[in-house]
């Protein structure tokens, strides 16, 4: 049987019903904004005979709730036990990816908007490190749910750390701005929240790139190609796993087409699929066609997966669905994260909140939060600096670097 299962279509979307078990929680709203720029450039998975969506449920969702009354579809014919395994692989083998940030950090660059991408201005701190191990200081913190920042210790008083900005300052200049701030209240509480008015919190805006015109891509059609015929694009940022997803094409076949820019047969989403498939001694491979133009093939690098990596589970429907099963093969699992996760541990933790310091103060700032305050500052770190020391009226800083 041959291992490639892709039949694509487009149906009418209410035709479609969402996976009942479905583990991800997507984000409905990045991926709406994905699908008003770029288009439906990758057909969703729909098994044959039920029409349950199996990848690519929010996707559905979204263009629900842009009103679209069409979706292009991959249909597969398989059982039960493999319908949850191609719902456990799709966001599974994305979860074990990673990114290159300097080749990241270059096709954002040139963008003049990344409305579609999923990125915005502020979340340059994840490429710079923002949820990188603390300081070699640091001292674990218990709550797992909080993120690995700096705690206020008594040897660090004279720290500053504001999410990646991290600086040491004058203990009498430090002394003074704590002196100031209880000349104006007694209370901790209140002197916490001068010191966020200080920070300029209060007044943090959202993205302020200007927006981008919709300009959705084309699709030019889903065929079986030779595998010969299409290659990685050597500016993708993504490092994908491709000792799982090889195991997801041995036990699974190829179940969703990767995407190709028709004009230059350079892969824009799939890239490590193709990469197993070639591995794994296949001739042939499912593309979908998109005619794109060089923004386009850029927003699609960035957007696949990054709409992909802003999605959680849902945790007891994850564990539900693992315990149907009786092995994971294909699934991009493995035994010690399906104990791990059926004991109760998180699939993929998500920082909440961040732990800032300015010397005696500490306090947390909600993550959405403390990425649009981001956004207000300048883009080279020492620039950044200088700003947040010239709110808190510091003069007198040196820059502090993690660990490498």
């Amino acid at each position: 049987m041959t291992p490639i299962k892709v039949r694509s279509a487009v149906v009418p979307i209410n035709d479609l019903k969402p996976y009942p078990l479905n583990p991800r929680r997507g984000n409905v709203r990045a991926i709406q904004e994905s699908l008003k720029f770029n288009g439906q450039y990758r057909p969703i998975v729909v098994q044959a005979d039920t029409n349950l969506i199996l990848a690519g449920n929010h996707t559905w969702l979204a263009a629900k709730n842009l009103g679209w009354s069409e979706i292009a579809v991959s249909f597969v014919d398989c059982d039960e036990k493999s319908a949850k395994k191609i719902v456990l692989a799709d966001n599974r083998t994305t979860d074990l990816g990673s990114f290159d940030d300097t080749a990241l950090r270059e096709l954002l660059d040139e963008l003049e908007s990344w409305e579609g991408t999923g990125y915005s201005k502020n979340e340059f701190d994840e490429i710079d490190g923002l949820y990188k191990e603390p300081l070699p200081t640091a001292k674990p913190i218990e709550d797992e749910e909080k993120p690995q920042v700096v705690p206020p210790q008594e040897n660090n008083e004279n720290l500053v750390r504001i999410g990646i900005y991290v600086f040491d300052a004058e203990e009498d200049e430090l002394n003074a701005l704590s002196l100031y701030l209880k000349n104006l209240s007694k209370a901790k509480k209140e002197q916490v929240e001068m010191l966020k008015e200080l920070l300029e919190f209060e007044v943090a805006k959202g993205n302020q790139m200007e927006p981008a015109t919709p300009h959705p891509v084309v699709i030019s059609g889903t065929e079986v190609v030779p595998i010969n015929r299409v290659m990685p694009h050597e500016r993708n940022p993504r490092e994908g796993d491709v000792g799982a997803i090889s195991e997801s094409l041995k036990v699974l076949g190829q179940y969703r087409p990767i995407v190709a820019d028709i004009n230059t047969k350079k892969i824009l989403v799939g890239n490590h699929t193709w990469q197993a498939a070639v591995a794994l001694g296949w001739t042939e491979i499912a593309v979908t066609w998109v005619e794109v133009d060089v923004e386009q093939a850029v927003r699609i690098l960035l957007a696949d997966n990054k709409t992909a990596d802003l999605a959680t589970y849902e945790e007891q429907d994850l564990q539900v669905l693992l315990s149907s099963l009786n092995e994971f093969s294909g699934t991009g699992f493995d035994a010690d994260d399906v104990d791990s996760i059926l004991r109760g541990g998180e699939a993929t933790p998500l920082p909440k909140k961040l732990k800032c310091v300015v010397g005696p103060y500490s306090f947390r700032v909600a993550r959405t939060d403390y990425q649009a305050w981001q956004n207000g500052l300048p883009l080279a770190y020492e620039d950044a600096c200088s700003l947040i020391a010239e709110r808190l009226r510091l003069t007198n800083w040196t820059i502090r670097k993690a660990e490498e």
